[in-house]
């Protein structure tokens, strides 16, 4: 049987009865249903005391896009921040781990950088 490349397309009734069949699913098995069920948004506060730092440096580190937050606001002026413990969570373990792979620095200075000392002391030093 040779295939024609195209997917096949359900009809609105088995589409219907598809998802009508997972939704029996998800809402018998409590497990599944807490998969489904969004993470809820929560404050600068809820952060700060998840991580155990002060709320205005969580703010701060929002506002630097250190942590990812999602900025609220209704016009000019403040914004509110709200943020998803998940996303910070990975962003704090993947800056921990890119901090923990960090290569060394080499300490070379800039062919256009003055050099220390005076030009009577280069000069001795290269005589001797």
């Amino acid at each position: 049987m040779v295939s024609s490349g195209q997917p096949k397309t359900m009809s609105k009734a088995s589409c219907d009865e598809l998802r009508d069949a997972v939704v029996q699913q998800i809402s018998t098995n409590p497990r599944l249903e807490a998969c489904m069920t969004p993470e809820p948004f929560v404050t600068a506060d809820e952060v700060a005391q998840y991580l155990n730092i002060s709320r205005r440096h969580v703010l701060e580190m929002a506002r630097k896009n250190i942590l990812p937050g999602h900025p609220v606001s209704t016009g000019e002026g403040r914004r509110t921040w709200r943020f998803k413990i998940s996303e910070v969570e990975r962003a704090i373990l993947s800056r921990t781990a890119r901090s923990a792979i960090k290569e060394p620095v080499l300490q070379t200075r800039p062919s256009n950088t003055i050099t220390p000392g005076s030009p009577r002391g280069r000069k001795e030093q290269s005589n001797a």
